[in-house]
């Protein structure tokens, strides 16, 4: 059993975090995914663009009690969409899938004010982890199963 802690992310966070992403990118969705566009998003998502959605959001990091980060999440409210949240970057160390991780960020993430304050919360889901949200009670956007322009399942849950 992992003794997980999901804290509030700090800079130092950054590297470990974005390495995970990548390796998620690179590893996991690319089953779903072109192997060109997997390794242009790993690509984007450097330690700046790590920094870029902490500044924008609340971001978590989750540690297990080693110290060791395995994964991520974020909420922010819905780019001017009033009482609306989106969960962004949630992303779990691929050596450590399926062992609840990912289902603890997202408590956490509906935990924290911002989830709190709106009454609706979307997350754009990757085909690869839609089922996981299916499990979190998220559905899909206006009952449609239907992928956005980024290749993306919006997915809602209201409150």
């Amino acid at each position: 059993m992992i003794i997980l802690e999901i804290r509030r992310f700090e800079k130092k966070d950054a590297e470990a975090l974005a390495k995970i992403v990548q390796r998620n990118f690179l590893e996991v969705n690319i089953k779903d995914y072109t192997k060109d566009k997997m390794e242009r998003l790993a690509a984007q998502y450097s330690e700046k663009k790590i920094l870029e959605i902490a500044g924008l959001s609340h971001m978590y990091t989750a540690v297990a009690g080693n110290g060791k980060i395995l994964g991520c999440g974020a909420i922010s409210y819905n780019w001017g969409k009033k009482g609306e949240s989106l969960l962004m970057t949630i992303f779990v160390d691929p050596d450590f899938h399926s062992l609840g991780i990912g289902s603890s960020i997202v408590q956490r993430l509906e935990d924290d004010e911002i989830y709190k304050k709106t009454r609706k919360t979307q997350v754009p889901a990757s085909i690869t982890a839609c089922e996981f949200y299916k499990k979190m009670c998220y559905d899909y956007k206006e009952g449609k199963k239907e992928v956005d322009a980024q290749g993306h399942y919006i997915m809602e849950k209201y409150r």
